[in-house]
């Protein structure tokens, strides 16, 4: 290697832009949105706005837009802190339900006599969490980037769990992960929901893209459906 070369690396090395401190960047975005999380869930009546900002800042750098981490995460948690207030509430209801289910499965594992019950707790408990957790997370990225009622929230949340099962499943076995990866090294809970969150945005955003493009292409044939119209009467009244 001649000293050129040498000095084209190291060059490389400092560039601001090269790949790796762009990656270190986002890593340290990461944790600093998860530490943001994590102090505005405090009140936890507060976990939905908080949640929808990190999915709100995640969500814009998905899409390549420009993002400043501290004022764009406080702009949506202040902006949709009223609706989320009692969805929040909601699932955090769902949450402890879900918690009781789990604690009734573990107990009735160990006692014999209930082993039979265990048979339709055990499967009715997993789809509940299952359907709670994934609902959490659809609505939460939905009220980031659209103006919705709750009601609508709700039911198109619904659809989207089950329309995009593969998705979701897929998300699931990430949350899974990330749950171990816990149980491995309990420190990365102060950044799993920002890991959480960006896994989440990285696929919830393509399919929000996707109906945006197919809702795009509808608008634009409807306008030349119409101009066509217009056109027609013209010639006709002419």
């Amino acid at each position: 290697m001649n000293i050129f070369e040498e000095d084209f690396r190291m060059k490389g090395l400092f560039d601001l832009d090269a790949p790796v401190w762009v990656w270190l960047s986002e890593v340290a975005d990461v944790m600093i949105l998860s530490l943001y999380w994590w102090i505005c869930s405090i009140p936890l009546v507060t976990v939905g706005a908080s949640t929808t900002a990190l999915y709100y800042v995640l969500g814009k750098k998905m899409r390549k837009e420009s993002t400043s981490i501290t004022r764009d995460f406080f702009y949506s948690f202040k902006m949709n802190f009223k609706q989320s207030l009692p969805l929040a509430i909601i699932f955090l209801i769902a949450v402890i339900s879900g918690s009781l289910y789990v604690f009734m499965a573990v107990d009735g594992l160990l006692n014999d006599n209930l082993k039979g019950v265990m048979r339709f707790i055990v499967p009715v408990g997993m789809v509940f969490i299952f359907e709670a957790t994934h609902l959490s997370s659809y609505i939460w990225a939905l009220l980031s980037r659209f103006h919705m009622k709750s009601y609508t929230l709700f039911t198109t949340a619904f659809v989207l769990v089950h329309r995009h099962l593969l998705t979701t499943i897929i998300l699931t076995v990430a949350k899974i992960a990330v749950l171990l990866a816990i149980f491995k090294m309990p420190l990365i809970v102060l950044v799993a929901p920002g890991i959480n969150v960006a896994i989440d945005s990285f696929f919830v955003q393509g399919i929000f893209s996707r109906y945006l493009e197919v809702e795009a292409t509808k608008n634009a044939q409807a306008e030349e459906l119409e101009e066509e119209d217009y056109m027609e009467t013209t010639n006709e009244q002419q």
